[in-house]
């Protein structure tokens, strides 16, 4: 674990992410890749889950960037407004 690295619980990522906390449970069991990464607290099937901070950190920033990736540039309307040399309206 990083030093001073924050440990959260489902209910703190339900709180991060504005979720519902059964919805964290239910992504961790069905979608795990759909939440930041989680390590469980024992090996028992009800052991809790939980979220370090940086993780969670991590994972927006590269949902951030792949978002960005994913967004088309916005083309210009002619030649001129890609030129920037378009009449000046008074």
């Amino acid at each position: 674990m990083i030093d001073g690295d924050e440990i959260l619980t489902k209910a703190d990522i339900a709180e991060r992410y504005k979720m519902k906390k059964s919805a964290v449970d239910t992504l961790c069991s069905r979608s795990p890749t759909s939440l930041p990464p989680f390590f469980k607290m024992g090996t028992a099937t009800n052991s809790p889950i939980r979220f370090r901070r940086s993780d969670c950190d991590a994972w927006d920033e590269k949902r951030v960037v792949e978002a960005l990736k994913l967004r088309k540039p916005k083309t210009p309307a002619s030649l001129t407004d890609l030129l920037g040399c378009g009449a000046v309206k008074q």
